[in-house]
């Protein structure tokens, strides 16, 4: 009998065990290559279900949200990759109010690219939740290359070697406190003219920041317990199949759900370009 409960009690601890992540893929936007939500979201999800790991990662397609809340509310992270500003999809059905909820319980959250753009009343919500946001006329957003400067002391990092990847990659984001620098990168002088940015520049206080280092990735350990972060990266889909670029990313999600990163990482293989294409939007005729 013994014997039997302790096999019992081991079985709960292993069901228990399983860490849920979900990751809310936006609507289409741009054009073919850019802002692949639906694919990227999918790519990062099988990814982490074929870790190894003790992971559940679901993909939520905005389009198809769900009428229940229930794989929200036993998430133990959940990761948005989107539209932000009046397109975020938490600006619609009152959802922002629903995720402060979450937050109180402890949950992880991430939000990545756009998606760190919000209006100017949820500036406070985001500082709370994840340290920092994209806030407008105050931020940029170029087109740039990035030569990876990484935080070797956080474990969002273990595995990953130095890459060197062009993306629109947003800076000087709007930070709180608390917040640790993960991946940093130094726009050139060019790079802060704005001519690829929205609006188009050049902007003063951007342009007289020249030299300096800027955040890209970074993290927040909530005093409710719960971890978040923001990643200003992920425009260009095809970065997805750089090894160290998408390693980054997997590692600071299963961070955020409150997993230790293994001290190489997390594990995957390249995607083919058969991977890369699978869940892309149409290419226009």
């Amino acid at each position: 009998m013994k014997k039997l409960l302790l096999l019992i009690f081991l079985l709960c601890l292993s069901v228990t065990a399983e860490k849920k992540i979900v990751l809310v893929a936006g609507k289409d936007s741009h054009g073919y290559g850019d802002h692949e939500f639906r694919a990227g979201c999918y790519l990062l999800a099988e990814r982490l279900n074929k870790s190894g790991l003790d992971i559940k990662a679901t993909v939520i397609e905005e389009k198809k949200w769900p009428a229940s809340n229930e794989i929200f509310d036993t998430a133990d992270a959940i990761i948005i990759y989107s539209d932000g500003s009046g397109g975020h999809p938490l600006e619609h059905n009152n959802r922002f109010k629903y995720f402060e909820s979450l937050m109180k319980k402890g949950k992880g959250v991430g939000f990545m690219h756009y998606a760190c753009e919000v209006k100017d009343d949820k500036g406070p919500i985001m500082i709370d939740w994840i340290g920092g946001y994209y806030k407008n006329n105050f931020s940029t957003n170029p087109h740039w290359v990035c030569s990876s400067i990484l935080n070797k002391e956080h474990p969002c990092t273990n595995g990953v070697k130095d890459f060197k990847l062009r993306d629109e990659w947003y800076f000087n984001i709007m930070f709180g406190k608390d917040v640790v620098k993960i991946l940093q990168g130094v726009p050139t002088k060019e790079d802060r003219q704005g001519k690829s940015s929205w609006p188009r520049g050049p902007h003063k206080h951007i342009v007289e920041a020249e030299g300096r280092t800027e955040t890209l990735l970074w993290t927040l350990k909530r005093a409710d317990g719960g971890r978040g972060f923001g990643f200003t990266g992920g425009h260009v889909h095809w970065n997805w199949k750089d090894d160290n670029y998408r390693k980054l990313i997997l590692n600071t999600i299963i961070w955020s759900a409150g997993i230790d990163v293994p001290k190489d990482g997390v594990t995957s293989t390249t995607p083919t370009q058969k991977e890369m294409e699978a869940n892309m939007k149409p290419k226009k005729k």
